[in-house]
């Protein structure tokens, strides 16, 4: 074999494999290992003149936007709407022992307030077994109900368990005394597997592998009268 038969017997091979690479990545890697598994999330709060003077209804609205080629379902959704109580606190000072504590607590602070209370007001599923087609947008409106002057702002959050195929996992929710919610998840139709926390690692693993836990949040600062928009 000639030198120039063993070069180009080299290109071929060398095109060869960035031909499998190539479609690896676009049949394989971009459509299924690559591919968005989530919704993108925006949510909106607006308050409203006080109804009977002593309640604030809150409408929220929830819109997920599937980014995707794929059409993505919704094994489960749910939103939490919790209602703080900030109060004024002349002690409170940063420092790093309190930012420290702070952090470790999962809590917050700043210079002159602090959080005294945070209450679960308003959540429950929504759009579940629901589904959306590419660029495809979904959109849910919710309402709650808060006491007049209780609360310093209300907290939102959403939670989204999307999947690419519906018979991948199966999930149920369990709540606890403190309204804190756990996922719990198995193989879809392994009616012989344990349930996992997702807490777990292996139920970590297993949301990685299957399906994708999508969170978001935003705030609302309530005034003693919210303008009636």
């Amino acid at each position: 074999m000639t030198r120039t038969e063993r070069i180009k017997n080299w290109v071929e091979i060398i095109a060869i494999v960035c031909a499998g690479i190539w479609a690896f990545y676009t049949f394989i890697y971009s459509e299924y290992i690559k591919a968005t598994r989530f919704f993108e999330a925006a949510i909106e709060m607006k308050s409203y003149t006080a109804v009977s003077g002593e309640l604030i209804p809150v409408q929220i609205r929830i819109e997920l936007s599937n980014p995707s080629s794929r059409r993505l379902f919704i094994e489960a959704a749910y939103f939490e709407v919790h209602g703080d109580i900030i109060e004024a606190d002349p002690e409170s000072r940063f420092s790093p022992e309190t930012y420290e504590r702070v952090l470790n607590d999962n809590a917050y602070t700043a210079n002159g307030y602090k959080l005294s209370d945070s209450e679960l007001v308003g959540g429950g599923a929504f759009l579940t077994d629901a589904w959306a087609d590419p660029r495809e947008s979904l959109i849910v409106n919710r309402v709650v109900y808060v006491p007049k002057a209780r609360f310093s702002h209300l907290e939102c959050n959403i939670y989204i368990l999307s999947v690419i195929d519906p018979d991948l996992i199966d999930v149920r929710k369990t709540v606890d005394k403190k309204f804190s919610v756990a996922w719990e998840v198995r193989k879809g139709g392994s009616g012989d597997n344990a349930w996992l926390s997702k807490a777990d690692k292996t139920g970590y693993k297993l949301l990685d592998s299957h399906a994708t836990l999508k969170r978001a949040n935003t705030f609302l600062v309530l005034t003693d009268i919210a303008p009636n928009e």
